[in-house]
């Protein structure tokens, strides 16, 4: 299926979206009064570090690189379903799928394209406007 993006659309429609995301959460979040942290792992490059160094979203394949949000306590996470599982997880905040991750093994901050792209999904749901807004996003904004 073509997009206006130039290209297919990645399937699942989620993928390359995690940390644009996870931002849009925290935001919807912050607009109920709720404090959600952006948290996010990157699985070793070396495959023979112990499973307790893993970092990311545990799929059935292994340790993904991967962004989620925690709140009071709970992660919430909108996009799991690029790795099989639902789309829409709310857990406890130790759920063992998850671990977040320090310095290398860690997505380092968000930078501005995703959170412009945050800004323009925002914009564009204050307003009530249409697809337009989103035909300036891309899968390169999620660096």
């Amino acid at each position: 299926m073509a997009c206006g993006l130039g290209g297919p659309l990645p399937s699942p429609p989620s993928r390359y979206t995690r940390v644009r995301s996870s931002l849009l959460v925290v935001r919807l979040l912050a607009e109920q009064g709720i404090v959600g942290v952006l948290r996010s792992g990157i699985p070793p490059a070396d495959e023979r570090k112990p499973a307790s160094a893993s970092f990311g979203f545990r799929a059935v394949g292994g340790w993904e690189s991967h962004a989620w949000v925690e709140a009071c306590g709970f992660i919430v996470e909108i996009i799991a379903d690029q790795f099989g599982d639902a789309p829409v997880i709310v857990v406890p905040a130790h759920d063992r799928r998850y671990a977040a991750g320090e310095g290398p093994t860690a997505l380092p901050a968000p930078g501005p394209k995703p959170v412009e792209a945050v800004d323009i999904v925002w914009q564009a749901r204050a307003c009530g406007t249409g697809r337009e807004h989103f035909a300036s996003l891309s899968r390169a904004t999620d660096s």
